[in-house]
C-alpha cells in the first residue's frame, strides 16, 4: 500500500510539471503569433502610408496643372535664394485675380513637396511653402509636343511619373526668382 501511494503522488507532479509545460508553450506560441501580427501590421501601415503619400502628389499635381492649363498659365522655374548655388526647379502657375498676378509654385524643398502662392515680385522663403507630401526628390521637364513631366521619388525610393498634356498652357522660358531666408 505503501508504494502504490508513492506512485500516485509521482503521478500527481507528472501531471502538475505537465499542465504547467502545456501552459508555458500555449503562452510562448500567443506571444509569438502576437508579435508576428504586430510586425505585419506595422508593414501594412507603412505601405499604407506610403501609398497615401504617392496618391496624394500624383492627384495634387494633375488637379492643380488641370486648372492652371490656359494660356500663360504654367511656368517652370528656378528659384535660387542668392546665399547658395543651390538651384531649385519649380512649376509656376499663374493666375490674374483683380488685376493682380498671383503665382503659385510648386517645388520641392527639404524633403516635402510644398506649395506656395505669391504675388508677383514678391519676395519669400523656400522654407515658407505649405507641406503637401514627403518625397525625396522631384524634376519637372516639357518636352516637345507640349507633355509636363514631373517625376518625383517617394520616401520607399520609387520613383513616380506624372505626365500630363498640356492643351493651352504655353510654359515659359526659365526664369529665376530671388528669395529670401
Amino acid at each position: 500500500m505503501l508504494k502504490l501511494s508513492r506512485f500516485s503522488r509521482y503521478k500527481k507532479n507528472i501531471d502538475s510539471l505537465m499542465i504547467i509545460l502545456l501552459l508555458t508553450l500555449f503562452a510562448i506560441t500567443g506571444s509569438i503569433v502576437i508579435l508576428t501580427g504586430v510586425k505585419q501590421y506595422q508593414k501594412i501601415a507603412s505601405q499604407i502610408n506610403s501609398n497615401f503619400n504617392i496618391r496624394t502628389a500624383n492627384s495634387y499635381i494633375a488637379q492643380k496643372i488641370s486648372t492652371y492649363d490656359y494660356s500663360d498659365g504654367i511656368e517652370i522655374t528656378t528659384l535660387s535664394d542668392g546665399t547658395t548655388d543651390e538651384m531649385i526647379t519649380a512649376l509656376a502657375l499663374n493666375s490674374n485675380d483683380n488685376n493682380t498676378l498671383y503665382i503659385t509654385y510648386i517645388y520641392y524643398y527639404n524633403g516635402w513637396l510644398r506649395e506656395l502662392v505669391v504675388n508677383e515680385n514678391s519676395l519669400f522663403s523656400l522654407e515658407a511653402g505649405q507641406k503637401i507630401s514627403q518625397i525625396s526628390s522631384m524634376d519637372i521637364s516639357l518636352d516637345t509636343n507640349n507633355i509636363l513631366s514631373i517625376s518625383f521619388v517617394d520616401i520607399s525610393k520609387n520613383k513616380h511619373l506624372v505626365k500630363i498634356h498640356l492643351q493651352a498652357a504655353k510654359p515659359h522660358q526659365t526664369v529665376i526668382k530671388q528669395y529670401r531666408q
